[in-house]
C-alpha cells in the first residue's frame, strides 16, 4: 500500500525524538521493494534485507555477488546496507547450507559493507530441531500439518548448558 511510506515516515519522526535510534522493519520483499523503505532517507533506518535467505539463492558465489552489487547499486544515496542470512521465520542458515558453508556465511556478514543481523545460535552454528507432532506450537503447522510450513524447528531455545561458560567453550577460556 502506497499509504506504508506515510507510516514509515511517521514512525521516523517519532523514532527521531527520542535521540539516537534506529528504526529497523522486517520485510519479506524483493531488493527493488526493500530500498522503496528507506525512502529519502526519511523512513526506515534499515529495512531488513533478506536477498541472501531467500529461495532464489542458491548459494553460490555468482549468487551472492549478484545480489550484493545489485543491492548496492539500488540503494540510496546514504542509505546505509544491512544482511541478514537467517532469522526466525526461516530454516536455519545450517539447516539450509551445512555448517562449513554456514561459517563462510557468518564470516560474509561480518565483511560486507552494512550492518549484520544474525540470528541466535547462527553464529554457534545451530540446526534446526526435531519437534515432535504433540510439542509443536507454530499455528501454521497447527494448520497444516505435515508440509512443512512451521517455524518451531527454528525457534528452539539457545544451546546452553550448566558448564562453565554455558558449554560455549572451555572452562579455562
Amino acid at each position: 500500500m502506497p499509504e506504508i511510506h506515510d507510516f514509515n515516515r511517521m514512525l521516523r519522526t517519532l523514532v527521531e525524538e527520542y535521540g539516537d535510534r534506529l528504526l529497523i522493519g522486517e520485510l519479506y520483499k524483493s531488493l527493488e521493494e526493500i530500498i522503496k523503505h528507506y525512502g529519502s532517507n526519511d523512513e526506515i533506518h534499515l529495512p531488513l534485507n533478506s536477498e541472501l535467505m531467500s529461495v532464489r539463492c542458491q548459494w553460490s558465489a555468482e549468487c551472492v555477488r549478484e545480489i550484493v552489487d545489485r543491492y548496492e547499486r539500488l540503494l540510496p544515496e546514504g542509505a546505509w546496507p544491512n544482511w541478514t542470512l537467517g532469522n526466525h521465520d526461516k530454516h536455519r542458515v545450517a539447516s539450509r547450507i551445512g555448517i562449513p558453508q554456514a561459517k563462510i556465511g557468518m564470516m560474509l556478514l561480518l565483511t560486507l559493507r552494512g550492518t549484520p543481523t544474525i540470528y541466535y545460535g547462527e553464529e554457534l552454528g545451530m540446526e534446526d530441531a526435531w519437534i515432535p507432532s504433540e510439542h509443536i506450537q507454530d499455528p501454521w503447522e497447527k494448520k497444516a500439518p505435515g508440509i512443512g510450513v512451521g517455524r518451531d524447528c527454528e525457534r528452539t531455545p539457545m544451546l546452553w548448558d550448566s558448564s562453565a561458560n554455558a558449554g560455549f567453550c572451555p572452562p579455562s577460556v
